[in-house]
């Protein structure tokens, strides 16, 4: 086994046992409430107290929804990566101008912040993918001083997300993906 998928079993290991434990948290939050509920309800207990206990299932619940969405879109953060073989991440990497990055699957995020740093003066150009799935469109342009970090929040709905840069540069790029 490499060390690179030693990491990937390791993390899956870490992630499955803190949905275990989320999930079990879960379980006994709700057992509890039922067992509120039944005497409540077996008692003929006052509208009150039906209400609180029905309040605690709806913050059990309300937890379980961002749970969920936690895990279906975790936050990320993920370096662009040069659209040609060996596909380098744009991580301190000499580009020539006018490279295009692999698009990011961006599907499902409403908050996606792309950062750039470049050593040279130029533009980029940050390019979504049309709904055809094969046609990509200049979605904004960004003027880049060289040396200063440049952010961009895009918080339009698309599928995927590329850039590419006019100069020949060494250049670090990412975006940072975030459900709310």
């Amino acid at each position: 086994m490499s060390s690179q998928q030693f990491e990937g079993s390791k993390t899956s290991r870490l992630l499955s046992e803190e949905i275990e434990e989320k999930l079990d948290d879960i379980r006994s939050r709700l057992t509890s409430i039922l067992a509120q509920l039944d005497v409540a309800l077996s008692t003929r207990a006052s509208e009150a107290t039906l209400i609180s206990i029905l309040a605690q299932l709806d913050i059990v619940l309300s937890d379980v929804q961002a749970y969920l969405l936690t895990y279906r879109y975790p936050p990320s953060t993920a370096y662009f990566g040069n659209d040609t073989a060996p596909y380098p991440d744009w991580d301190a990497l000499a580009i020539a101008g006018g490279d295009i990055t692999l698009g990011v699957v961006v599907t499902g995020y409403a908050h996606k912040t792309i950062c750039f740093i470049s050593d040279a003066q130029g533009t980029l150009t940050i390019e979504v993918l049309e709904p055809d799935g094969a046609t990509w469109r200049d979605f904004n342009v960004l003027g880049i001083t060289a040396n200063i970090l440049r952010s961009y929040q895009m918080e339009e709905q698309a599928t995927q997300v590329r850039i590419s840069f006019s100069e020949a540069a060494t250049v670090s790029a990412w975006i940072s993906l975030g459900v709310a």
